[in-house]
């Protein structure tokens, strides 16, 4: 059963970053390097510092009188965890996204880029670890109703996610995020105020 929830959890996140990647027209990647079966006998160790790439797909409602979109979006993240004697594992991380999410109704909307900064809480279950995460938002968003303009949101986020050690080093993650991004008027005309669901995949390396 592990081993159909790993392969699980490594299929979908696969499957999202290359789909992505395709959509965002970023090019022919080499094919990473075959990794060698993950050890089930011996229980992960989530305490230490991780990089990785993600992809996801977001639904956002730009809020400004009816404008909805939604697009793809690809990035990369870093964190640290620690984990605790009790299999707590506690852990900040920090991720950056270009974002194809856009929209049009009177407007034409678009969020061209996403950061996020967040704590995290999770439990290990030996090679899984389930976790929540919430923190700061920042996002990049233009409006064009006749004029383009662009302007820096602030605003929070808070997500769940579940994450698969897949070998004693790489490891495959699935995260849902709800994302509010505050609000801010353009030129005194429109004001927006963005919110967006949503579901990413990746694939890290712990050091």
């Amino acid at each position: 059963m592990k081993r159909i929830l790993k392969l699980g959890v490594a299929a979908v996140a696969l499957s999202i970053v290359g789909t992505a990647a395709m959509a965002a027209d970023f090019g022919g990647a080499p094919t990473p390097p075959y990794a060698p079966a993950p050890n089930y006998d011996q229980a992960f160790n989530w305490t230490g510092p991780y990089a990785g790439v993600l992809a996801g797909y977001g639904w956002t409602n730009f809020n400004d009188g009816g404008t909805t979109g939604s697009g793809w979006l690809a990035g990369g993240y870093v964190g640290y965890n620690i984990q605790s004697p009790s299999n707590w594992v506690y852990g900040i991380e920090a991720d950056a996204m270009w974002s194809g999410i856009s929209g049009n109704n009177f407007n034409t909307d678009s969020i061209d880029y996403l950061a996020t900064l967040r704590p995290r809480l999770g439990y290990a279950f030996g090679d899984f670890l389930l976790y929540g995460t919430g923190g700061l938002a920042v996002g990049g968003v233009t409006t064009n109703n006749g004029a383009a303009a662009s302007a820096t949101h602030v605003g929070w986020t808070v997500g769940a996610g579940v994450e698969a050690a897949l070998t004693s080093n790489i490891v495959g993650r699935i995260e849902y995020n709800y994302v509010n991004l505050g609000s801010q008027t353009y030129g005194n005309t429109v004001t927006a105020a963005p919110t967006a669901n949503i579901v990413k995949a990746g694939i890290g390396f712990k050091f």
